[in-house]
């Protein structure tokens, strides 16, 4: 019986990511899986690849998130758009308190994984097997974008992440779907749900005949102690993490906020000063 603990969009929140690491070792996790989007917007650094490191994740996925974080240090991003400077500003955040080569760690992450376990062969991707990115795995979608993450034919259950939800569904032919949901950013567009701001992952239990159990996990953790060390560490966009943390909500594609925010902290014009972007 091999028990496997899942977790997935840290988002650097590295005070989630503690308790439900101490939830997994509580628990007995035999190994770690990670599916992604390890950083930003929280305060989390150099310390969420030490506790990373020390669970030795036995499959890394990279997600849209890590990709964002390669782009920017190679200057392909757009000055005129919020989002970018945004991304920007907190990429510049991390490299001031962790080496560059190991956020570029980050780049070498595979898009998808193969594990097989208990007579079944597991998926392993942060969204899609070829794209880490978009709207096409939300809950409401078509059951024929599910069905893709079948599409080689040999996968019996899938596993993703992205979504920011857990989720227990299946393929046209019975295979199963698999989220951990999000440990650093949960999220539910239902208000009633979306006030659980705990910590979630996935305990996985597989024995010799499959799937022994599902443990969809919430983690409590000190979110007042996630907002002193984000004001300790000077986290840029720090108002916008309090929203967060608080009420759940994020401003990622707020355009009217991010750029409301970068001109009144002069954001825009600090990150093209450090990185330098495309023009066009």
């Amino acid at each position: 019986m091999t028990k496997i603990a899942i977790i997935s969009d840290i988002h650097g929140n590295i005070t989630a990511l503690r308790a439900v690491l101490a939830d997994a070792r509580a628990a007995s996790a035999d190994e770690y899986w990670c599916l992604g989007d390890i950083y930003m917007p929280g305060p989390g650094a150099e310390d969420v690849w030490s506790l990373l490191d020390d669970i030795h994740p036995i499959v890394r996925v990279r997600g849209n998130w890590d990709d964002f974080a390669a782009a920017i240090m190679r200057g392909d991003y757009h000055p005129q758009r919020p989002m970018d400077i945004f991304v920007a500003r907190n990429v510049r955040y991390l490299l001031e308190r962790m080496p560059a080569a190991d956020l570029q760690r980050l780049g070498q992450w595979p898009l998808r994984a193969v594990r097989e376990i208990g007579g079944l062969r597991f998926g392993i991707q942060h969204n899609l097997p070829a794209i880490n990115f978009g709207h096409t795995l939300y809950p409401r979608a078509e059951q024929s974008n599910f069905n893709a993450l079948f599409a080689d034919g040999r996968t019996d259950v899938a596993v993703y992440g992205h979504i920011h939800a857990q989720l227990v569904r299946y393929g046209d032919d019975g295979q199963l779907v698999l989220n951990p949901g999000a440990v650093g950013q949960p999220y539910s567009p239902y208000p009633a749900m979306r006030r659980d701001q705990r910590a979630q992952y996935l305990l996985l239990t597989v024995d010799e005949q499959g799937i022994a159990d599902i443990d969809l996990r919430h983690v409590n953790y000190d979110v007042d102690a996630e907002l002193a060390l984000a004001r300790e560490r000077r986290l840029p966009y720090y108002d916008l993490y309090v929203k967060l943390r608080r009420e759940g909500l994020a401003s990622t594609h707020d355009e009217e906020t991010l750029r409301r925010f970068n001109e009144e902290y002069g954001y825009t014009e600090e990150v093209t000063g450090y990185f330098p972007g495309n023009k066009d």
